[in-house]
């Protein structure tokens, strides 16, 4: 029998949990499963798409710093209090793992198919995912991800990963925060990534840069 996308999705939310909870992560709201740990957050989930009859199973991580999270999330959400649950500094996808192939994905279309894609995303949540983001659970490190990355490579499976304005305004908090010296030039490269965007955004995101230029290091705090 044909698996549907949303009962594929909560699937391996439950295989996720039962693999990580001894980590001290708990299932997301949305899906997928999270931990805040010490100002660190983690998190990681899959993308359940189907494409002409075919699912798609995109599994992913996610790694975010409160500090640099409530400023993006003053300036930027409606809801500060509520977008601070949550912070996405950097994402590393599956094809980061599988090879570097733009589009690499599992797919599991039959209940038979199940216990062998849930393991392997269990697996790969405990053996690739969470090593790399311990191994990057420091801001420093995630901003030394962002100089060498190429913005304009959509198709690029290497990690900090890229999702328009939001990981520029993101790096630069983190520039601003932990790497000082590399802040004028990050906000250089990331202008034309601005111009384009909608007014009210393109208004905050101007507020967010203003602060961060007039803005004191963490020692100065």
């Amino acid at each position: 029998m044909a698996l549907a996308p949303a009962k594929l999705e909560r699937a391996i939310t439950r295989a996720l949990a039962a693999t990580l909870q001894g980590k001290g992560f708990a299932r997301a709201d949305a899906g997928g499963v999270e931990r805040w740990q010490r100002g660190v957050y983690m998190f990681i989930g899959a993308v359940v798409t189907r494409i002409g009859g075919v699912n798609r199973v995109e599994p992913f991580a996610q790694l975010g710093f409160e500090e640099a999270q409530k400023i993006y999330a003053e300036y930027m959400d409606d809801d500060p209090v509520a977008a601070i649950k949550r912070a996405v500094n950097l994402q590393v996808s599956y094809c980061y793992f599988s090879g570097g192939k733009w589009g690499d994905h599992l797919r599991c279309q039959e209940e038979a198919e199940l216990p062998a894609v849930l393991g392997e995303i269990s697996r790969l949540a405990s053996e690739k995912f969470l090593p790399f983001l311990e191994q990057n659970a420091e801001p420093k490190k995630v901003l030394e991800l962002y100089l060498p990355y190429d913005e304009n490579d959509v198709h690029s499976c290497d990690p900090p990963g890229w999702h328009g304005h939001s990981s520029a305004l993101g790096a630069l908090i983190l520039a601003r925060l932990y790497g000082p010296e590399h802040y004028a030039a990050l906000k250089k490269r990331y202008a034309p990534i601005f111009r384009p965007l909608i007014p009210e955004i393109k208004e905050r995101a101007m507020r967010l840069v203003s602060f961060l230029d007039g803005e004191r290091s963490p020692e100065s705090h």
